[in-house]
């Protein structure tokens, strides 16, 4: 939650993570009312997971300066390239790691799983044994059965505790780290074993068939901690108990193969349905002994993981420590946020040219392959993201998408193109909740491609050179949050004309699309898509700029071609919007829909999430330049936001210390058509009176909260909300509907606005929604309330 730098940030109401089974235990028996309702995951298109099979998919186990290390008033490291993910974890060396809520939101709006961690290590050994015994001393003896060739009882309690809180807490499962000696040998494994599937069923209970429980390669059945970087006999009873197993990340380059090798020697009957993808292979990207050595060279440890996939379904990887790129780095003189993200983006997307991204030096000294494996030759550099499919965010019907480009971090806070907050000196401010996607089809460099009606009309000549395109994140400049995307256009001069026939200072006409973000959408459905962008610097005589919906597959129907382009802001920002309904089912052809209007259009039933249209929504820049001169062009990006139309929300907070509000829909008069009951035979009339939107749509929801505060000027009027000063935003602690007001806050406030002493002192707060379409709420239809101090 992005807040005034002069103000504190309200506590957390909520445990953040447990340090001993115990302490959950304290937490449950406690009346506690969990934290409000989050973003809850919607899978992606089933069309696009499809399109995947066969490959194997990518874990990430995010590993930070042991967690919980976020701050709205700093900056650190944010993960930003979902779109290659299948399940993130955030992890941490307590025994109960909970993720963050707001790093859940932002796996969520992606479409990607997260995962808490349950880990044991060095002296854990009596929690070990509580888990499988229940909420009992851990001094205590266990019960045996009168046959005493029975085990111990087994407990559920720890996994209907466990499975509870991770839907409570809005995440999707645990990765398993049993990483002491379980003294109990066979016997205990055994339990834990049966313990895991146990968990594995009360989880998918509690969360939904999506839930997840993942074996880390640790103990073994005997009970010993001896790590196999690979499955095999050892820990193949805990594999086929749980979902999937993280192998540890050691393993010499032959292990890979011989993991799917000795999956197919299972019967059939004994596998549970498991594939290959269901085994993460490890890759330590801070190179503790991986092949490769980690780093810019953890691209070597994954394509022996792919060389598995050419001969049939893939391996999937778990990559271990990406924020390498951070932490390494972060001590040395003259670094700062931009040195990281271009370190993160060579390690994620590669670099913009065709060269690989130097390595940070300090790490390039310490690079070392794995000694228990022969060295081996290895292509050109390759970049993460090459070797997984890129997937879209869930469909927009089901889940609007909505982005302002931010990373998540930032040093200044901005409203409709205004900034209402500036960080002090050289710091920031770090809010996951807050982060959508970059974009992943820009990274490292956009794909640019001729417009088709360019090209239908022969405009371009034979061998011209598209345009060069490039992309950055702005964090001086934004439309809504903390940053934009800067799209910067280069047309190089020609020293010849292309033709006898053309004129070197004759003016041309070209149309590029530069795609920006991945989609998928639903048959027969209409969506309506908005842009807000600013022009920066122009060369060219002539500019527009349009959305375009690119089709794999198939055509759109555009509802109207008219122009609907508004100057929005005295700064320069303008937004565009377009409505259109995909086809009812796929066509040969590729085709595109571009237009600037919105009218009316009634909404689609949903089709099968398996025909889903695969789509992008990209950038449609039309210019003009001269041969001889060339032309450059660089715009921001603002929003992006496609979903279905709905009203806005008024909003009524209550009063108190603490904020709260709740939210209404408005709705246009009905049109009755007559009026109730008109026609012939009104009781079996098939067409009922109104008609109601989606159910997933109808009632729509907020990304975030803008929370404003003015004094009471001493003539005991407010002069309203347009002078009220940004204070934050809502999102600590998953309280999306509240933002914590304390007393110092409240002197704090005060002095800002320069309120007078004497008498009764009053502030206003006010509370402005921002959707999930990312409109801005009109100050018309926002509430405030008034507190006396």
């Amino acid at each position: 939650m992005p807040i005034h730098p002069q103000l504190t940030a309200s506590a957390f109401k909520h445990p953040q993570y447990f340090t001993t089974l115990q302490e959950l235990d304290a937490y449950n028996a406690q009346a506690h009312h969990p934290p409000a309702s989050i973003l809850p995951y919607i899978t992606r298109s089933g069309a696009a997971v499809k399109s995947a099979e066969g490959r194997g998919k990518l874990l990430v186990s995010h590993d930070y300066k042991g967690g919980y290390t976020e701050l709205p008033t700093a900056r650190c490291y944010t993960f930003n390239f979902w779109s290659s993910v299948d399940t993130f974890i955030y992890f941490s060396h307590h025994r109960i790691t909970i993720p963050p809520s707001s790093w859940t939101i932002a796996a969520h709006r992606q479409g990607v799983k997260m995962l808490g961690v349950l880990i044991f290590e060095g002296g854990a050994e009596s929690d070990c044994l509580r888990l499988l015994l229940g909420r009992t001393s851990a001094t205590a003896k266990p019960t045996r059965s009168s046959n005493p060739e029975l085990s111990i009882p087994l407990s559920n309690y720890y996994a209907k505790a466990l499975a509870k809180l991770a839907a409570d807490r809005g995440f999707d499962g645990w990765l398993l780290n049993f990483e002491c000696p379980l003294a109990g040998g066979v016997e205990q494994t055994h339990l834990t074993s049966v313990w895991i599937d146990v968990l594995r069923a009360e989880v998918k209970s509690a969360v939904g068939d999506h839930g997840q429980v993942i074996w880390y390669d640790s103990v073994v059945i005997t009970g010993q901690l001896a790590w196999q970087d690979r499955l095999n006999y050892w820990n193949l009873p805990f594999y086929l108990s749980s979902d999937s197993m993280f192998t540890n990340y050691t393993w010499p380059i032959t292990y890979p193969a011989l993991t799917k090798k000795y999956l197919s020697s299972i019967p059939s009957s004994l596998r549970r349905d498991k594939s290959p993808s269901s085994i993460w292979v490890g890759v330590d990207v801070w190179g503790r002994g991986s092949h490769g050595g980690g780093g810019y060279g953890s691209y070597k440890a994954i394509e022996h993981v792919a060389e598995a996939e050419e001969k049939g379904e893939g391996l999937s990887v778990a990559l271990f420590g990406q924020a390498w790129t951070w932490e390494s780095e972060q001590d040395k003189e003259g670094w700062d946020w931009e040195s990281w993200w271009s370190y993160e983006k060579g390690l994620w997307v590669g670099p913009a040219g065709s060269e690989p991204p130097p390595p940070p030096p300090q790490i390039a000294t310490q690079q070392q392959d794995n000694p228990r494996g022969p060295r081996c030759e290895h292509g050109p550099y390759r970049p993460i993201s090459s070797f997984f499919p890129t997937l879209p965010p869930p469909n927009p019907s089901l889940l609007p998408f909505f982005t302002s480009f931010s990373p998540g971090t930032g040093v200044s806070w901005f409203v409709n193109g205004q900034k209402v907050m500036q960080s002090e000196g050289k710091g920031g401010w770090t809010d996951i909740e807050k982060q959508g996607s970059v974009g992943d089809l820009v990274w490292p460099r956009p794909k640019v491609t001729w417009a088709e009606e360019g090209e239908a009309g022969g405009y371009i000549e034979e061998g011209e050179e598209k345009p060069v395109v490039r992309s950055a994140l702005e964090m001086g400049d934004a439309w809504l949050g903390g940053s934009s995307l800067r799209i910067s256009l280069d047309v190089l001069p020609r020293p010849h004309p292309p033709s006898p026939t053309e004129n070197e200072d004759e003016e041309l006409f070209r149309c590029v699309r530069v795609p920006i973000n991945s989609l998928a959408l639903t048959p027969g459905t209409t969506y309506d898509a908005s842009m807000t962008y600013k022009i920066i610097s122009n060369e060219s005589e002539y500019v527009d700029l349009g959305l375009c919906i690119q089709l794999d597959e198939g055509d759109v129907e555009v509802v109207s071609d008219g122009n609907d382009e508004d100057q929005v802001s005295a700064s320069g920002w303008t937004k565009t919007r377009i409505r259109f309904t995909t086809p009812s089912s796929s066509s040969s052809s590729a085709t595109t829909a571009t237009a600037t209007a919105v009218v009316g259009a009634a909404a689609q039933p949903a089709a099968p999430a398996d025909a889903d249209i695969p789509a992008s929504i990209s950038l449609q820049i039309s210019y003009t330049y001269t041969p001889s001169r060339g032309t450059s062009l660089s715009l921001l990006l603002g929003l992006l936001s496609v979903s279905q139309s709905i009203q806005p929300l008024p909003l009524t907070p209550s009063r108190g210390k603490e904020l709260r509000w709740e939210t209404g829909v408005t709705f246009a008069p009905l049109d009755l058509h007559g009026g109730i009951g008109a026609g012939r035979d009104p009781e079996e009339n098939p067409i009922p009176a109104w008609v109601l939107d989606s159910g997933k749509t109808a009632y729509p929801g907020f990304a975030y909260f803008n929370i404003y505060a003015e004094a009471q000027l001493p003539s005991l009027r407010f002069e309203g909300a347009e002078s009220a000063i940004f204070i934050g935003t809502s999102g600590v602690d998953g309280e999306r509907d509240s933002f914590g007001i304390g007393e110092r806050e409240i002197e704090t406030i005060l002095r800002l606005n320069k309120s007078e002493d004497g008498g009764q002192r009053v502030v206003r707060f006010w509370v402005q929604g921002v959707t999930d379409r990312g409109e801005v709420l009109d100050w018309a239809d926002c509430a405030s309330v008034d507190a006396a101090i």
